[in-house]
């Protein structure tokens, strides 16, 4: 009996019919694998030899002029009727603004340059001659909607520099799927800002709110980027998205940029110092 057992292991172990079977059921397989592998490999050692990677800023901004408030004023007594245009609106010269009526007439306030209505007088509010019925922000038509504020901490304002590029996208939208539109930091406030002082000056509660109450802040001053009468963005999708004074925007100044292979060789340096104690 154990003879034959022997002999039918034997004859298994010869029979290499099975094992080339298997051999040509998993061959297509492991090829497609060891594939993938080859072609990931290829990837990573391209990214890590040609890859950049990015230290950013991030921040909370505002699509608004750079320039002083200006009020516009009245040599006369009298009420407003009605605003004309809205908080935050682009207007050119001789737009009217406000409706004001006085004991012997109703009339239309101009605005006396192009720019950005920031605050008009509610309707019935009475006024005395050479009171503020609004506020002006001074802004050429060329630039309407590339001039932006952003608020940053003092430990972000020393990474900064003139010149840096900006990426910043409608807080109305995902950075992921509609991209970002480019610009460059313009200018850099060495003087630190509150709270109260943006809602004073932008009249603008919703950004405020991402600055917390009592907390010192810098502002920085970015200019998009402008092609062909539009801003110039990272997805083709995304020319057409209209960004109006007032638009609040998610934004990343982009600090420095590092080849991958450089970053990789500083972790190891920095990994074999702590672990020897230098």
């Amino acid at each position: 009996m154990a003879e034959l057992f022997n002999k039918e292991a034997l004859d298994a172990l010869d029979d290499h019919s099975e094992a080339e079977e298997m051999a040509r059921v998993a061959s297509p397989k492991v090829k497609i694998v060891i594939a993938a592998m080859v072609a990931m490999m290829v990837v990573v050692i391209y990214w890590c030899i040609f890859g950049t990677i990015n230290y950013k800023v991030t921040a909370q901004g505002v699509v608004f002029p750079f320039a002083e408030a200006a009020p516009i004023c009245v040599p006369y007594d009298g009420a407003v009727s009605r605003s004309l245009v809205g908080h935050g609106k682009a207007v050119a010269y001789g737009t009217g603004i406000v409706e004001i009526r006085n004991a012997l007439s109703t009339s239309v306030v101009m605005a006396p340059r192009d720019g950005v209505v920031i605050q008009t007088l509610q309707a019935g509010t009475q006024f005395k001659a050479g009171e503020p019925v609004a506020w002006l922000l001074p802004q050429t038509q060329q630039m309407a909607g590339r001039e932006m504020l952003c608020y940053v901490t003092y430990n972000d304002l020393r990474k900064l520099r003139i010149g840096q590029q900006v990426q910043a996208t409608p807080a109305n939208l995902e950075r992921e799927n509609w991209g970002y539109a480019y610009g460059r930091v313009a200018g850099i406030e060495q003087y630190p800002t509150t709270r109260q002082e943006i809602v004073s000056r932008l009249k603008l509660d919703p950004l405020a709110a991402f600055i917390q109450d009592g907390q010192a802040m810098y502002e920085v001053r970015v200019t998009l980027d402008e092609q062909n009468g539009g801003l110039v963005w990272s997805r083709e999708k995304s020319r057409d998205v209209k960004v109006e004074n007032g638009s609040l925007c998610n934004i990343q100044i982009i600090t420095q940029k590092k080849p991958v292979w450089r970053v990789l060789i500083g972790t190891v340096e920095n990994t074999v110092q702590s672990l020897t104690g230098n």
